[in-house]
């Protein structure tokens, strides 16, 4: 009991923990759990083709095996159809009787009777027999509803064993059909391999194509980054990458013909305060 809460307990810190980096670095959590399906999804592609099949073939078995809870089922479901139907005639046989009941009283007090029989007990006067037509005919009513409900069940049960007789008639085929299917991939490896051989080319193993799909991916996000690096270079004047605008010609010579004028003006003055 003590180790159990111990589990419960890293459990729950896990979930906390997990639920916490969510919040604090979106990024972060995106990137683990992008990492944890990659390597999901390298462990799948470890796996042999020739054992992918092996598995899938005796998962086939088990479902072969368990076919008897099918026919359970299906037996299931025609004992509630076999019991609604005794209900629902039951029930039909009931109302139809109260009907007939209530329509004798109904045309006993069309007449001129001071006393009346219903079921076989008297009411001694007119207003008691009224007050009993009443009350058998709001029974009659909420009776009349629960058969429409019921024969809605039936109806619903009867079309779920119609399915569930259907289903067993094609059990065997459906088996048959995923077993064919497996023996054609089967067949369809050994071909694969065969012509591999033949082309002299190795057998590539699952790890190494695992390897060289996650070098793909590296060279893809290092090819990003630099492509993210020329467009800076050739839109993004401010950023650390980009050229500096190499001054057009004629503007360099501008540029010179200031300066040389502003030197010639300085040398211009110096002689001129020499010659005082």
């Amino acid at each position: 009991m003590c180790m159990m809460k111990k589990v419960v307990i890293a459990g729950l810190a896990v979930a906390v923990g997990v639920a916490v980096l969510a919040w604090i670095s979106p990024p972060l959590f995106d990137w683990i759990v992008h990492q944890g399906k990659a390597v999901q999804q390298g462990m799948e592609d470890s796996i042999p083709l020739e054992q992918r099949i092996d598995v899938l073939q005796g998962k086939l078995k088990d479902i072969e095996k368990n076919k008897a809870k099918y026919f359970d089922q299906a037996a299931k479901l025609k004992d509630e159809v076999t019991g609604l139907n005794a209900t629902v005639a039951k029930m039909t046989k009931d109302t139809d009787a109260q009907w007939q009941a209530m329509q004798t009283l109904r045309t006993d007090l069309d007449t001129q009777k001071v006393s009346f029989t219903y079921k076989g007990e008297p009411y001694s006067n007119r207003a008691a027999a009224q007050r009993k037509l009443k009350q058998e005919l709001d029974s009659y009513e909420t009776a009349e509803k629960s058969l429409a409900a019921m024969k809605e069940q039936l109806e619903a049960k009867s079309q779920a064993w119609d399915a569930a007789h259907e289903q067993l008639g094609n059990l065997e085929g459906q088996n048959a059909e995923m077993e064919a299917r497996l023996a054609q991939m089967r067949a369809e490896l050994e071909k694969v391999k065969a012509r591999e051989a033949q082309a002299g080319l190795p057998a590539e193993d699952n790890e190494r194509a695992s390897l060289k799909a996650e070098m793909d991916e590296v060279e893809k996000k290092i090819q990003h980054r630099e492509t993210v690096l020329d467009l800076h270079a050739e839109f993004d004047k401010g950023h650390a990458d980009a050229p500096a605008d190499k001054p057009a010609e004629a503007d360099v010579l501008k540029r010179f013909d200031q300066k040389a004028a502003e030197k010639d003006g300085t040398k211009t003055e110096v002689a001129g305060h020499n010659a005082n």
